[in-house]
């Protein structure tokens, strides 16, 4: 492949262009500061608006937040500029992408920060960005726009943007925008003027990467993907382009310990002095071993700021242990291994413990350390999520005053801190879940979140202040594999689901055991109802009813219900919503006896008045289309129905009735007519009430109301968020969003007509999963674990106090970058459960059983007290 090279320089002074500027930030009251107070324990939740972690090389950690409005420029600079000196600095809007080193005053050195408004879009469609520097002088910024594709940064582990002396390099590049054609740009900047280099990469989605020579001296940008390797060099304010010797296949490529270091796929590593002005191409020395190792299967080749390479391969050995036992065995599972992986054509959960296997059996990380020696660390351990970090780039391994952090991938391989001295993991992140690293702080505190940079709740991890966590794990005796995504808590706690194989299964707190009743059954959905009730439908589209020892089936769901009317009148009258509504199937009977039914497969709603079935008249939602997909709740003699149409997304929400044995509208309803409100998550309460969540925004125009609509039909609107928990004490719980600044929710406790206590849960807005278990005790299923909150009040006061302690659920078997939580519930047999989409297949999914942990901390395996069975 044949490259070109046009070098452009402009020269001008820093003013405010594009050409780079020293200009003033407008005079603007900066946003409030976000409170970031760490306390004394191990594991702890940043606050919501806390959405990234920079740390300067050796120094302070830097904290982007967010606010629920889009800050103007003037702002963004504002905030810096106000807490630029602070010991916990905080940006908004800007990323960080390169920290100068301190100046000879002691100062922070200037940073460069990077801004585009489509920041978090994945590879956007439109130019743009500016990259701008400040150095602690108020009013004073370097300014640099880009110039045809756009300044794409995610922080400093991107290596697009370094420091060579008193020389700045900013990469720009836009994939997707230049899947046809162009070059990249390299944006230099050596304190005074700015001038651009232009090169060519090959695959317009890997953007080349940013190498400082070992001796700080020079600049190395190796081209992605070219064979013969190619590269170009900046030194002593030279670019010159260099082609390397053609490889058979080459892999990573890094910069270190004297040279240029290219791993190549088939054996040995290419090893190459830097290119001089006399030497052109510059040889390239292909090294069969990496110092005194043999490897096979490379799996990373790393650089680290401080010198170190470290080479990692699933086989290491020295001359003469190629006959060792443990060799031969991880050969012969790798072959193995191959074979599943060429059936399937895709890694299972068996190939994924194969592979952890040959890594403990004889993988490794050979490190070579600065002065030359090297040094070869064993195990799975070392080798685990370090891939997925070194060739997706997303996140670490970062240095610390310790040692290295690696990141993680699942739940084998959590972070951990690698000591190169004693060559092993010294320490681990408590939640393997907390698999991308942000930061390590001058103090060691680490700062990390789920896999996705953009995870709302960021956990900051302090090894030596007081240890805080509580493991839990899930119950392996009870693990259940099912074809459902959900399953079904009964009035006695039992917890009911879908073997894989077919057939309904019932736990009862000790075992799973086959429901004779069901004998032969499949169900596809099913609703639970009182009495111990269940209706629902098979795979071959054969509707069941349960209640207690009784069971009726039949093609026909109106046949069914109206041949068994007393058995689903006394299942479904009444309060019945907690939370979650299964829009597939929805049954209603009113204090009058009349049975409405939504379900798919059925035309609108069905009401059975009397001994015949009636249709919803059209004249109640859109006259030329009937209501699907409804939802149908109970309110004394009245049901509330609200739908969507198959011309519209959408519908007014409207009370019903029967009235001299026609179908009327309540005319009572004219604020749920003028209301969009959700149709998944409603709530009754003990009186019979219903609590409805809108999508009525607040004047921030993120916040949600909430409709009560009263046993006798009385409506009130609440301007308190929506509601995500009805206890049995009269306390309804509302996430909102109204009367703050702040992206993520606050929690509102309402009792008695007015809001009792207003508290922030971290890591909430994550899932808003509630769980009451106790007369003063809520669980909280949070981005950062689960958390307990207790009432400390007296004499009937609200007065919820979040515990210290962090819930973590250590389950080895879930992958979190692959599997996602379908449901989360709670028995009163004392037990959450999860279900989970499988790795190992698209269709099916894993239930599992949780101890609820006791007052102390310990997971209990016995019979809690419950007020209110919350399914969401």
């Amino acid at each position: 492949m044949s490259f070109h090279h046009h070098l452009i320089s402009s020269f001008a002074s820093l003013v405010i262009a594009a050409t780079g500027a020293v200009c003033s930030a407008n005079e603007t009251d900066p946003p409030q500061l976000v409170p970031i107070d760490l306390k004394e324990q191990r594991w702890q939740p940043l606050p919501d608006r806390v959405v990234g972690v920079f740390s300067e090389p050796g120094g302070r950690a830097w904290f982007r937040v967010e606010f629920s409005r889009q800050l103007s420029i003037a702002e963004m600079k504002a905030l810096v500029e106000r807490t630029f000196d602070m010991p916990r600095p905080q940006v908004a809007g800007f990323v960080p992408v390169l920290f100068e080193p301190k100046q000879a005053n002691g100062k922070p050195g200037r940073v460069w920060f990077a801004y585009h408004p489509a920041f978090y879009a994945w590879h956007p469609l439109v130019g743009g960005g500016t990259v701008f520097g400040y150095a602690g002088e108020p009013g004073k910024w370097i300014e640099r726009e880009s110039k045809a594709k756009g300044f794409y940064f995610r922080g400093p582990s991107d290596r697009r943007a370094l420091m060579i002396g008193n020389t700045r390099f900013f990469y720009e590049h836009n994939g997707l925008r230049d899947a046809f054609g162009g070059a990249d740009l390299i944006h230099v900047f050596d304190g005074s003027d700015w001038s651009i280099h232009e090169i060519k990469v090959q695959h317009r989605f890997r953007p080349a990467t940013l190498f400082a020579e070992p001796d700080g001296k020079g600049l190395i940008v190796p081209i992605p993907d070219t064979n013969p390797p190619e590269l170009w060099r900046w030194r002593e304010g030279i670019w010159q382009e260099h082609v390397m010797p053609e490889l058979e296949e080459y892999g990573p490529s890094c910069i270190g310990c004297g040279g240029m270091w290219m791993g190549i796929i088939h054996g040995g590593v290419g090893f190459s002095a830097y290119p001089t002005k006399d030497e052109t191409p510059p040889k390239l020395v292909c090294v069969p071993r990496f110092g005194p190792y043999n490897y096979r299967g490379l799996w990373f080749l790393e650089s680290l700021p401080d010198g170190h390479v470290l080479l990692g391969a699933r086989e290491v050995w020295k001359d003469g242990e190629e006959d060792d036992p443990r060799l031969v065995k991880a050969r012969q599972i790798l072959m193995g291994m191959v074979e599943i992986i060429n059936t399937t054509f895709r890694h299972t959960a068996e190939t994924i413990r194969m592979q952890q296997e040959i890594f403990d059996l004889c993988g490794g990380v050979i490190a070579l350390n600065p002065d030359g020696t090297y040094q070869l660390i064993r195990g799975a351990r070392v080798l685990g999520g370090w891939h997925r970090a070194t060739f997706a780039r997303e996140s670490g391994p970062i240095l610390a005053p310790r040692g290295l952090w690696t990141t993680g991938d699942h739940a084998d391989y959590p972070p951990g801190l690698l000591d190169f001295e004693k060559g092993k993991i010294v320490d681990e992140l408590p939640d393997p879940r907390a698999t991308f690293l942000h930061a390590v702080g001058d103090d060691g505190t680490v700062y990390a979140s789920d896999h996705d940079m953009c995870s709302p709740t960021i956990m900051a991890y302090r090894p030596q202040a007081r240890d805080n966590v509580i493991t839990v794990r899930p119950d392996d005796r009870f693990t259940l594999a099912t074809k459902l995504d959900r399953c079904w808590t009964r009035e006695d706690g039992s917890v009911w689901a879908r073997g894989l194989t077919g057939g309904m299964v019932r736990f009862d707190g000790h075992s799973w055991q086959p429901i004779p009743q069901l004998a032969g059954i499949s169900l596809e959905f099913a609703v639970s109802g009182k009495e111990k009730t269940l209706l629902g439908r098979t795979d071959g589209g054969e509707w069941v009813l349960m209640q207690q020892d009784f069971v009726a089936k039949s093609r026909n769901l109106l046949e069914l219900i109206h041949q068994n009317r007393p058995r689903v009148m006394a299942g479904f009258r009444g309060p019945q919503h907690r939370g979650s509504v299964d829009l597939r199937l929805c049954v209603a009977a009113d204090a009058k006896g009349h049975i409405w039914v939504s379900a798919t497969g059925i035309d609108g709603v069905q009401v059975l008045v009397g001994d015949r079935w009636q249709s919803l008249p059209q004249s109640l939602s859109d006259p030329n289309s009937p209501l699907e997909a409804v939802v149908i709740a109970s309110l004394g003699d009245r049901v509330y129905i609200n739908g969507q149409t198959a011309s519209s997304s959408g519908a007014p929400a409207f009370l019903a009735r029967v009235e001299d044995g026609e179908i009327v509208l309540d005319e009572q309803d004219q604020l749920l007519r003028t209301l969009s409100l959700e149709r998944v998550n409603i709530w009754h309460d003990l009186a019979g009430g219903l609590w409805l969540p809108t999508f009525a925004r607040g004047r921030d125009g993120s916040s949600r109301d909430a409709v009560y609509l009263t046993a006798g039909g009385e409506q009130q609107r609440y301007r308190m968020g929506r509601p995500v928990l009805v206890r049995e004490n009269g306390e309804v719980w509302f996430t909102s969003m109204e009367e703050n600044e702040w992206k993520y929710p606050v929690m509102h406790i309402w009792r008695d007509g007015r809001i009792r206590q207003t508290l922030q849960v971290p890591g909430l807005a994550a899932s808003e999963d509630l769980f009451s278990t106790k007369t003063n005790v809520v669980w909280a299923f949070t981005g950062g674990g689960i958390r307990r909150l207790i009432n400390q009040g007296t004499f009937g006061e609200v007065k919820y106090e979040i515990d210290d302690k962090v819930y973590v659920l250590r389950d080895a078997r879930f992958d979190a970058t692959s599997e996602r939580i379908r449901q989360i519930a709670y028995s009163s047999l004392g037990y959450f459960f999860t279900v989970c989409t499988d790795r190992d297949s698209k269709t099916a999914h894993r239930l599992q059983l949780i101890p609820v942990p006791n007052d102390g901390g310990e997971q209990a395996k016995g019979t809690a007290s419950v007020d209110v069975q919350a399914d969401r």
